[in-house]
């Protein structure tokens, strides 16, 4: 039987605490964005009202979900799809209980759930855990309605720390408005940015984050876009090959750098041993 987990969320955060309906909102405006730039399919996302198919409520309370968060459950939407919320840290398919039990021991597998990384408490809903090294869990506090970012719930919440607190509908329309603007894309089951590198997954972010950029306005983002045309073109066969392309560019400035230092440093060298023969 896995330890259950406990978070102590301080009493002086000042963050405002959204309703579920409004929780619900704005997680379908961030999910139909989702869907417009081809990240996910219609077909792969559950909306509510939930069947019985989508959601084992029976399941959920095995799990230790209260009924205040079996509630928020009934009310949201979600993929189906392996796809991130933030880079590396995988959205919960709650259709799928073997992911809805993971996401009960937001850490795994970086902690065994039974003896390092215990269940949270049943007011929590993980809604995104750790698929690898980058990873941050997201989850929403049902009892305030807060959301609370990077918080390690196995280890550090038994040190007392709470992670990071947001209002929640804030956080979601924030990565909203940056996917929109292309600070943020997902592409290829990721969501990736100009400066965090996915080191595990061994693409070249700088090539992949620019070029992935270009190409999405040429598909017409964010207007015109073409959606299917998109979904055909991007692949992790594309982000490969400008991968090995960037790598082999910069192969070859190194070179031509190295080129010209040797070629200073013959002329210097050069220079000086003519100036010793006029001697």
């Amino acid at each position: 039987m896995a330890n259950q987990g406990h978070i102590e969320v301080p009493d002086d955060i000042q963050v405002k605490g959204s309703s579920q309906e409004e929780i619900a909102e704005a997680m379908s405006r961030l999910y139909r964005l989702f869907i417009k730039i081809g990240y996910v399919t219609e077909e792969e996302m559950k909306w509510p009202p939930h069947s019985t198919s989508d959601l084992d409520i029976e399941f959920c309370r095995s799990q230790g979900l209260d009924e205040n968060a079996i509630n928020l459950l009934q009310k949201i939407p979600w993929p189906t799809s392996n796809v991130n919320l933030e880079l590396e840290s995988n959205l919960v398919n709650f259709s799928d209980n073997d992911d809805l039990e993971s996401s009960r021991h937001p850490d795994f597998p970086y902690n065994d759930p039974d003896e390092y990384n215990p269940v949270v408490d049943g007011w929590l809903v993980p809604i995104a855990y750790h698929f690898s090294g980058e990873a941050v869990v997201v989850s929403i506090d049902t009892r305030t309605g807060i959301l609370l970012r990077d918080c390690a719930y196995g280890l550090k919440e038994t040190n007392g720390e709470p992670g990071d607190a947001y209002n929640t509908v804030e956080y979601l329309d924030d990565l909203h408005q940056e996917i929109l603007s292309l600070e943020r894309i997902p592409a290829n089951g990721l969501v990736i940015n100009a400066v965090t590198y996915a080191s595990t997954l061994g693409y070249d972010n700088d090539a992949c984050y620019d070029k992935t950029k270009e190409a999405l306005f040429k598909y017409g983002w964010p207007n015109e876009f073409r959606t299917e045309d998109w979904r055909v073109y991007m692949s992790w066969d594309l982000w490969d090959k400008w991968s090995r392309e960037a790598q082999q560019q910069r192969r070859t400035e190194r070179l031509r750098r190295q080129t010209e230092e040797g070629l200073a440093q013959m002329d210097l060298y050069n220079s000086s041993g003519a100036s010793e023969r006029e001697l």
